[in-house]
């Protein structure tokens, strides 16, 4: 995959500690409803990780939570070693933790292009005001070297014949995968995806799991898969972790889950 960086540099957590991001007994209450009952997850840097479960489970929240844009009612999250618990996501994304939702989030009125570019102007862009109205050469260099970046992502997803194009103008499978490249065009050490193949064709579809297994095999980057196309998430997790009313009731490799008797009685069904 021809990305960029991690957006965040390697530091302890990539040396010492194996595990990526550790969830510890993480609730999540909203008035008397718990969405995310105690919760404990450890994911390893290149795992792809598959969280199923029907409507209702807990597993949007559980993102939101991750991500920093829900802070937990209980428990500790841990990430490359550090504690994030009440992190916020803003400060997250910037430390390599990048996400896609349910709803596409693209800035509608600027181009595919632009979209791509967003996160990487915070790194190198918003730094070199005068070296811009300058126009130093190291300033064009970077700016053409981000251009690139940003053209080889748009190109590996798929959107190279719309780039130029206004996000508001693109179907929905074409929305998905342009959120898709925004969250990876600068190499994230973990990766959340919500829905990902929602609006997408059987040829997308297997596209975007080529791209996510590049992704953790490439780069190291860690992927948390909501989905609920079952076929999909079996074939490309490494795990999968099933949900059911805030809590897990199975944790293993898909053929482990899929044949586990109370995920086909609560879940997957006969």
């Amino acid at each position: 995959m021809s990305i960029g960086m991690p957006s965040a540099s390697p530091g302890q957590g990539d040396s010492v500690w194996h595990t990526l991001l550790e969830l510890d007994c993480v609730t999540v209450r909203f008035g008397g409803i718990t969405a995310v009952n105690k919760l404990s997850l450890s994911i390893a840097a290149g795992e792809i990780v598959g969280l199923l479960g029907p409507n209702g489970a807990g597993k949007t929240t559980a993102l939101d939570t991750i991500s920093g844009l829900r802070t937990p009612t209980a428990g500790r999250i841990s990430y490359a070693g550090e504690d994030i618990t009440k992190r916020s996501a803003h400060r997250n994304a910037r430390n390599g933790v990048r996400r896609t939702f349910q709803r596409h989030q693209a800035f509608g009125w600027l181009s595919v292009e632009e979209n791509v570019l967003v996160p990487l102007e915070w790194s190198t862009r918003g730094r070199g005001f005068f070296g811009d109205l300058l126009r130093l050469p190291h300033r064009q260099r970077q700016t053409r070297e981000l251009l690139q970046n940003a053209a080889a992502v748009i190109d590996e997803c798929g959107l190279a014949d719309v780039a130029t194009a206004p996000a508001s103008s693109l179907p929905i499978g074409q929305l998905r995968l342009l959120e898709f490249a925004r969250a990876v065009v600068d190499a994230p050490r973990l990766l959340l995806l919500d829905e990902p193949t929602s609006g997408l064709g059987t040829r997308e579809t297997e596209q975007l799991g080529e791209l996510v297994r590049k992704l953790a095999a490439d780069f190291g980057t860690a992927v948390v898969l909501v989905e609920h196309d079952v076929d999909f998430v079996m074939s490309l997790c490494t795990r999968v972790v099933c949900m059911v009313q805030g809590a897990v009731i199975a944790d293993g490799t898909p053929a482990e889950v899929q044949s586990n008797p109370e995920v086909i009685a609560s879940y997957l069904g006969s």
